[in-house]
């Protein structure tokens, strides 16, 4: 979204403003392909669409009911709700996933985000055990398992996780970097 949340003005946050920004911005874009059409002719034959003058906007629930299909749809709907503030409804989402989807770790990882958000730290972490039960890979979870341990005091908790993503995970990742970090940092006068 280009950071366009950081610097708008609150009472431009809204539906027609945002599209007025697209606007602009596709019309530049626009103007540089026709641009590119007209200084190379070869990009103007069958195999390059034609570059329409106008955009059409969907929003994301007009997509899920033209597509219900749509492999990740749900999830991603999900991820969208989240971003934009919708925690509840995201939430609700999540949870219907789960459901249906008992065995997919990435989905506990997410209701444990919504939880911890939430300020609901018990419920996060059994979100965040799940997950990391279902699919041990899954660092990220172990991670933040670490961190609600180190929260609470319980350092020997805390350890067991930041190392556990040290021992699981790609040493180059961010999680790996902020678990030998965070293991650094806890461990110093031990």
């Amino acid at each position: 979204q280009w950071d366009w949340e950081k610097t708008i003005t609150a009472e431009d946050r809204n539906l027609d403003y945002l599209k007025d920004t697209v606007r602009k911005i596709w019309k530049v874009i626009r103007g540089a392909g026709l641009r590119a059409q007209e200084m190379y002719p070869e990009l103007k034959d069958s195999r390059y669409p034609d570059i329409p003058e106008e955009l059409e906007f969907f929003h994301a629930e007009e997509i899920l009911e033209m597509y219900p299909d749509l492999p990740g749809a749900a999830a991603s709907h999900a991820r969208l709700l989240h971003r934009n503030g919708f925690r509840s409804a995201a939430e609700a989402i999540i949870r219907e996933l789960i459901a249906e989807r008992p065995k997919d770790g990435a989905l506990y990882l997410h209701a444990g985000d919504l939880r911890i958000e939430a300020q609901d730290i018990e419920a996060a972490r059994e979100f965040y055990q799940e997950a990391v039960a279902i699919d041990p890979s899954l660092t990220y979870g172990l991670f933040q398992l670490g961190q609600i341990y180190e929260s609470e005091g319980d350092i020997d908790g805390a350890i067991r996780s930041y190392m556990g993503v040290l021992t699981r995970g790609n040493p180059a990742e961010g999680v790996s970097i902020r678990a030998r970090a965070r293991l650094g940092e806890i461990t110093k006068g031990r």
